[in-house]
């Protein structure tokens, strides 16, 4: 159930008149940052992204929002971010006069709201202790751990990942390459398999915890940081199609100089 708060009283049957179904394709954008925001959605189904655009191209994803989670919820008159799909997606959109009513009316409706908010308060603590890990391979293993216990696999298990390696990358601060490089070292170290595309398994829990908490920073290779290679922050204008990603040898050796 889309919202388990609300039980399946009359609260539950009023929102089933105001709620409007919207299908995305992937990429399509569901709304642009600075645009009135006169709606808030309800995801359905898939996996939409909520993110920051900069005039160089670049972005900063702030989180992947899932089924049963809501976009676009403020109590500014503008969206404070854009949002678009990440593969196939729908939203429920309800009208922002009619949140607004029902807020004063109903007060489980209106703790349903606030609860809402603050899951995104918590999704924006979280990032921020994400990113202030110290190295590119603690920061991804974080990722995937918070991934896993997101979709309910609190150990070794299959979990669906449908994120392009330039999203992981936009959302945690580094390169394109340097996602690459550590994915790469996971499947080396069998902590992680792809059995599909758009699926990954998690095959070893405790290690990708250790490496995620930095206990286990002495036993692995140093990577060079972000910061010394002048790529610290968000995705960067490059053909990723094309990418050709250096070994991390090679890549450690380049920062050198």
């Amino acid at each position: 159930m889309l919202l388990p708060d609300l039980g399946d009283g009359e609260l539950r049957r009023e929102l089933g008149r105001f709620l409007r179904l919207r299908r995305l394709a992937p990429g399509q954008t569901l709304f642009f940052e600075g645009e009135e925001a006169s709606a808030v959605y309800l995801v359905a189904a898939g996996v939409l992204r909520a993110y920051s655009a900069f005039p160089d191209g670049r972005r900063q994803i702030h989180r992947f929002v899932r089924a049963g989670e809501m976009l676009g919820v403020t109590f500014d008159a503008a969206y404070p971010y854009n949002s678009d799909a990440v593969g196939n997606a729908a939203v429920l959109k309800m009208e922002r006069d009619r949140l607004d009513e029902l807020c004063g009316t109903s007060p489980d409706f209106a703790r349903l709201i606030l609860a809402r908010l603050s899951s995104e308060a918590d999704a924006a603590r979280e990032l921020s202790l994400l990113l202030g890990r110290s190295s590119a391979r603690e920061r991804l293993a974080g990722f995937l751990l918070q991934w896993a216990g997101s979709w309910a696999v609190a150990r070794d298990g299959e979990l669906p990942l449908r994120l392009t390696q330039r999203d992981l990358a936009d959302h945690l601060g580094l390169s394109v390459e340097t996602v690459c490089r550590e994915l790469r070292h996971f499947v080396k170290a069998r902590m992680i398999s792809y059995p599909a595309p758009d699926r990954i398994e998690l095959k070893d829990f405790v290690a990708m915890r250790r490496i995620a908490d930095g206990s286990a920073a002495a036993e692995l290779p140093c990577i060079a940081s972000e910061r010394r290679s002048g790529r610290e922050h968000g995705a960067h204008l490059i053909d990723r199609e094309r990418l050709q990603v250096p070994s991390w040898r090679r890549a450690v050796r380049a920062t050198s100089h």
